[in-house]
């Protein structure tokens, strides 16, 4: 029965582990601590996961912001263990620029104005007869060029 279990568990670890990406705006610090529980839980349940590859994995998940730590980490710094890539990535993420979000409230306004020009333009559309009563012109003249600008 218990063996079962551990089988399961082992499973569902497993897969949360290769699953886990480092989110946009989650702190490197939380996610490493995330995925340390990963490995000890591995361990755990006897399938101790060599060091070198629990760091590899976790390298490889990290974010785009990340990208230029893990080349450099690969050139020159092979070999840290987890506390010592903990403190590295702590570091490089205070460099890090914060990014400007852009307010929501903008886009909404927006979005509101596009569409009340819209119903305005439907509403001209049918006061007239004909088919020629538009405010542009649905298929645009294009002239062929002339002698002197075509080579």
């Amino acid at each position: 029965m218990f063996e079962e279990q551990a089988k399961y568990e082992l499973f569902e670890t497993v897969k949360a582990f290769h699953s886990c990406k480092h989110e946009e705006g989650q702190s490197v610090s939380s996610y490493l601590l995330k995925m340390k529980s990963y490995l000890d839980t591995l361990e755990r349940l006897g399938y101790a996961m060599p060091k070198v590859l629990g760091v590899s994995l976790i390298l490889n998940s990290l974010n785009k912001d990340y990208d230029q730590f893990v080349q450099k980490y690969n050139m020159h710094i092979i070999g840290k263990m987890l506390a010592e890539l903990h403190a590295m990535l702590k570091l490089h993420e205070k460099g890090i620029p914060k990014k400007v979000k852009t307010p929501t409230m903008l886009a909404i306004q927006e979005g509101r104005i596009q569409k009340d020009k819209k119903k305005k333009l439907q509403g001209a559309k049918g006061k007239g007869k004909g088919k020629n009563n538009l405010a542009y012109d649905p298929k645009p003249k294009i002239l062929p060029l002339s002698k002197k600008e075509h080579p």
